[in-house]
């Protein structure tokens, strides 16, 4: 699980301690399940062999991959906002 990582990087003066608990909390929440299943997918496109791909496929996976990048970029606006109104 590479979400400590993540959350150092994104938070960097958050004490280690602080940020172990925070990803510990999200894993066992209702959407660590949810959280690790797209890590572990993106882990294995990865890994894959991406010369082994036909043309058809990289069509596709680069649309699917398109959207699903505008998809998170729209999601992290919205947390961006409701993290900023939690703040206050």
């Amino acid at each position: 699980m590479l979400w400590f990582d993540a959350l150092r990087r994104d938070a960097p003066n958050l004490p280690t301690p602080i940020a172990q608990a925070m990803v510990e909390s999200v894993a066992r929440g209702p959407w660590g399940e949810t959280l690790f299943g797209l890590e572990q997918a993106l882990i294995k496109i990865r890994a894959a062999n991406l010369d082994e791909l036909t043309g058809s496929e990289v069509q596709l996976l680069t649309a699917i991959l398109r959207q699903m990048n505008e998809a998170v970029e729209k999601l992290q606006g919205e947390i961006a906002i409701l993290f900023e109104s939690k703040e206050k």
